[in-house]
C-alpha cells in the first residue's frame, strides 16, 4: 500500500502573493492619495497666487476712478452704498476664473479696499478669497504760497510770505481774514528749476524753500528763510529740503458757454454781469468792468483778457468765479473779490495762457493756476500789496513791493493725484 503526501508550498505561494498584491494595493492608493492631495494643494496654491491679481486689478481700478473722478466718485459705473457704516463707494467685476469687488471710502485721503475670490480646485463655487487694504493720499493741488516748475524771482524790495487758514479761528480774523498777528510760518516756495532757478534776493519767508533734486537757490544778504521766531538772515537750518518734482494736471474748461453782457447797477456800469447758479458763460474777449453776483460761475476767455488799471472784476461777498483763459497774453490788474475765501476767485491758465501780467496797489485774495505762464507782478510802489491765496505758474517774477499770505485752507481744493501710501494684506 502506497502513501501520497501533498506539499503546502502551492497554498503558501497563493497565500503570499495575496499578501503582496494586498501591500501594493495599499501602497498604491497611498500614493495616489498623496497624489490628489498634492496635485489639489498644487491647484490651491496656484489659485491662491491667481487671486492676487484679481486684487489688484481692483485696486488699479479704483485708482483710475480716483485719478478721473476725486471728488464726484459716484459715477462710472460705480455705486454709493449707504446701507453700511460707514458708506463706501463700490465696483464689481466679474471675470471667467474669478470676480472682485472694490470700495472707496468718502475721506479726501481715500481708503481702498479689494476683495479677489477664484474657485478652488474641483469646486463649482469661489471659495479662495483674498484682501488687500491700500490707503492713499490725495495730493492737494496747491500746497504752497508761490509755486514754478522753472523759476522763481523775489526781486521786489520787501517782499515778506507767511500762510493763515482762513478755515481756523485761531490762525486767521473775523470771516477767515489775514490777521498778522495770527499768522503762520507755512509760506513755502516751491521751485524745480534747475541750477539758480530760485532767487530768494532780500526777501523775508517765513516758511520752507523747496527745490528740485538739481535745483540750486541763492540769497542777498538781508534774506531770511524760516520760522516766525527766526529773525536772522538766512536759511534756518532744516527749513530748506529737496523735493520730487510733481506732475501740473491740465485743466479742462467746460463748453456750452452763454456770452455775458453788461447793464448799470446803482450808479455803476459794468460791460460784463454774471449771473445765475451753475452757470457757463464764454466769450473771446474780456476787457473792461465786471460784476459777477452768482454763486459757482464759470467764464471761459478764449483770445483776449485785458482788465487794465481803470477796470476791475467785482466778486461779490456770497459770488465765486472760475475763470478759465485760453488768451496769450493777460493783463489782470484789478480783482475785488469781496470774500475772503480764496477760493471764490480762482484763475486756470489753460496750456494757451503763457504770459500773465499783474499790477495796481489793490490787494488780491484768489488762487492762481497757469503752470505753462510766465507771471510778472509788478506793482507795490511805495505802498504794499497784500495776495492772499496761492498761485502756480511756470515763471514767477515779482518786481514791486509784495506780501503773500498762502491760505492753507487752498490745500483742501483740487488734486494732482491719489497715491498709495501703504499697502497691507489682511
Amino acid at each position: 500500500m502506497k502513501l501520497r503526501v501533498t506539499s503546502n508550498q502551492r497554498g503558501h505561494t497563493v497565500i503570499f502573493t495575496l499578501v503582496a498584491c494586498l501591500v501594493l494595493g495599499i501602497v498604491l492608493l497611498g500614493i495616489m492619495k498623496l497624489a490628489n492631495q498634492e496635485g489639489q494643494m498644487t491647484g490651491r496654491s496656484q489659485n491662491w497666487n491667481n487671486a492676487m491679481p484679481i486684487v489688484e486689478a481692483g485696486i488699479e481700478e479704483a485708482f483710475s476712478h480716483l485719478k478721473y473722478s476725486p471728488t464726484n466718485r459716484a459715477q462710472n459705473g460705480w455705486v454709493f452704498d449707504t446701507t453700511v457704516n460707514p458708506p463706501y463707494y463700490t465696483r464689481t467685476r466679474t471675470f471667467q476664473d474669478g470676480y472682485y469687488k472694490v470700495t472707496i471710502s468718502t475721506n479726501w485721503n481715500p481708503v481702498i479696499f479689494s476683495y479677489g475670490w477664484v474657485r478652488a480646485p474641483a469646486q463649482k463655487d469661489y471659495t479662495i478669497y483674498r484682501q488687500v487694504r491700500v490707503r492713499a493720499t490725495n495730493q492737494p493741488l496747491f500746497t504752497a504760497a508761490l509755486e514754478a516748475p522753472v523759476s522763481v524771482e523775489l526781486k521786489g524790495n520787501g517782499t515778506h510770505i507767511d500762510s493763515y487758514d482762513s478755515l481756523d479761528p485761531l490762525h486767521s480774523g473775523p470771516g477767515g481774514v489775514y490777521d498778522p498777528n495770527k499768522a503762520k510760518d507755512g509760506g513755502d516756495v516751491v521751485c524745480y528749476g534747475g541750477p539758480g532757478a530760485l532767487y530768494v534776493g532780500n526777501g523775508d519767508i517765513n516758511g520752507k524753500i523747496k527745490t528740485g533734486e538739481d535745483t540750486t537757490y541763492s540769497i542777498g544778504a538781508n534774506g531770511s528763510v524760516g520760522s516766525t521766531t527766526w529773525n536772522q538772515s538766512g536759511v534756518q537750518p532744516g527749513w530748506s529740503e529737496t523735493t520730487e518734482s510733481t506732475d501740473y494736471p491740465e485743466i479742462g474748461a467746460p463748453t456750452g458757454g452763454i456770452k455775458p453782457t453788461g447793464g448799470k447797477v446803482g450808479n455803476t456800469t459794468y460791460q460784463y454781469i454774471l449771473d445765475g447758479n451753475n452757470t457757463v458763460y464764454e466769450t473771446d474777449v474780456l476787457n473792461g468792468s465786471m460784476l459777477v453776483r452768482g454763486t459757482n460761475i464759470s467764464l471761459v476767455v478764449n483770445k483776449t483778457l485785458t482788465i487794465g488799471s481803470q477796470d476791475t472784476i467785482t466778486i461779490q461777498q456770497n459770488a465765486n468765479l472760475k475763470l478759465y483763459v485760453k488768451a496769450a497774453d493777460v493783463t489782470l490788474s484789478g480783482v475785488a473779490n469781496q470774500s475772503t475765501d480764496a477760493l471764490h476767485f480762482m484763475y486756470f491758465g489753460l496750456p494757451e495762457n503763457v504770459s500773465i501780467s499783474m499790477g495796481g496797489n489793490s490787494a488780491f485774495t484768489g488762487v492762481i493756476y497757469a503752470p505753462n505762464a510766465i507771471l510778472n507782478l509788478n506793482g507795490g510802489g511805495a505802498n504794499s500789496v497784500d495776495l492772499s491765496g496761492a498761485i502756480i505758474a511756470k515763471q514767477v517774477k515779482v518786481n514791486g513791493h509784495y506780501n503773500f499770505h498762502f491760505d492753507e485752507a487752498t490745500r483742501r481744493y483740487g488734486s494732482r493725484g491719489i497715491v498709495a501710501a501703504s499697502w497691507d494684506e489682511i
